[in-house]
């Protein structure tokens, strides 16, 4: 922290891999002091594909109003046609996108650019890690309510887990230790949090792995279940390996008429 007050110690190469480490890790920091290094002319025209997802990546989180340069854009165009981005910049860069469009209200990637970059969401999301959590939860709610497992958002971000209880639709994260650094969220499932909400409008509930792996059993799962999800009815296990046991799938259609309501986020304080 000490050392990010003095910007002019750093080349621009050393800044980006800087903010974008306190930026993985969730840790606070203060962006304002580097945005005119990353956002400068020479930055931009010098830097590599990576480096410009990682720029974006983290204004996204940082979440600070300020200026783009139209040629940061241009740059991120050139690349793309280059072939010049791996699969985990090409969601970092959507995920920019999103802000700036939703949450700044300002323009973002060209519209015949942005499927392109959409399709990076799913190979920079490591929610396929959750299979094993996913499914015991799933194997542990109520009887009768409709669900929906790995669901797409209208944004492009993965749902784990799209739930209808009570006439309301609960997107639910299941998130793994990937997710966090010890039980610090990571820069990447904070800015998924939020953009769920900010972005999609839907109603966001969290469980973490470190609860569920502490539930000693049965009745205790089905009990926090209930909690979470606030239908208040205990749970009696149906095995099925479709799911159907558990009632019908639940109409995609809900995914676009969801309510939205804040999610308390579980990060300390020092967190971004």
């Amino acid at each position: 922290q000490k050392s990010m007050s003095d910007v002019a110690n750093f080349g621009f190469g050393d800044a980006i891999n800087l903010v974008e480490s306190f930026a993985v890790l969730g840790l606070a920091f203060d962006l304002r002091n580097f945005l005119a290094l990353l956002l400068a002319e020479e930055t931009i025209q010098n830097a590599a594909g990576g480096q410009l997802a990682s720029i974006a990546w983290v204004l996204a989180l940082a979440n600070v109003d300020c200026a783009i340069p139209s040629s940061f854009v241009s740059a991120i165009t050139r690349i793309r046609l280059q072939k010049g981005f791996r699969d985990n910049d090409l969601g970092r860069i959507y995920m920019w996108h999103l802000w700036m469009v939703h949450e700044m209200k300002k323009p973002g990637l060209p519209p015949q650019h942005v499927n392109d970059f959409m399709t990076g969401i799913a190979q920079s999301d490591n929610s396929g890690e959750n299979a094993g959590l996913l499914n015991d939860i799933v194997m542990n709610m109520t009887p009768g309510l409709q669900y929906m497992t790995e669901v797409k958002s209208n944004s492009g971000i993965i749902v784990d887990l799209l739930v209808k209880v009570n006439g309301r639709t609960l997107a639910v994260f299941v998130e793994n230790p990937g997710h966090f650094c010890g039980r610090r969220p990571c820069g990447s499932l904070l800015l998924k949090r939020r953009q769920i909400q900010s972005v999609d409008n839907l109603e966001l509930l969290s469980i973490p792995y470190y609860d569920w792996i502490n539930l000693q059993n049965i009745q205790a799962k089905r009990q926090y279940l209930s909690i979470v999800l606030g239908d208040n009815v205990a749970g009696s296990c149906r095995t099925n390996d479709k799911g159907g046991e558990l009632g019908p799938p639940i109409d995609s259609e809900d995914v676009k008429k969801a309510g939205r309501r804040q999610h308390s986020d579980d990060a300390s304080e020092d967190s971004v």
